[in-house]
């Protein structure tokens, strides 16, 4: 993981989190449930590879909360919280 790298990976999650906010608040968040998956996905190859992207973790959690709750948005707040935490961080 080069530096570059990281932030390049961090600003563009935290660019993709604001487009990914809901356009009405009528809109469901299963209705944007894939695009920030694949979005997560990346999200949690940079922090198992050494970036620490937290911050961005709680800005997808900020954009996820703008949508009516729902079970998919409580299921994919809960895989960001475990993407939050650090290494080993289970064992404590």
């Amino acid at each position: 993981m080069t530096p570059s790298l990281c932030e390049t990976g961090r600003l563009c999650a935290r660019h993709v989190a604001g487009l990914l906010q809901p356009p009405t608040p009528a809109t469901t968040f299963d209705s944007m449930e894939t695009r920030l998956s694949s979005y997560s996905q990346s999200i949690r190859w940079l922090r198992q590879h050494g970036c620490d992207c937290r911050e961005e973790i709680a800005v997808f959690e900020e954009t996820v909360r703008l949508y009516p709750e729902s079970y998919p948005g409580k299921w994919f707040l809960d895989s960001l919280a475990e993407m939050r935490k650090e290494p080993g961080e289970d064992a404590k």
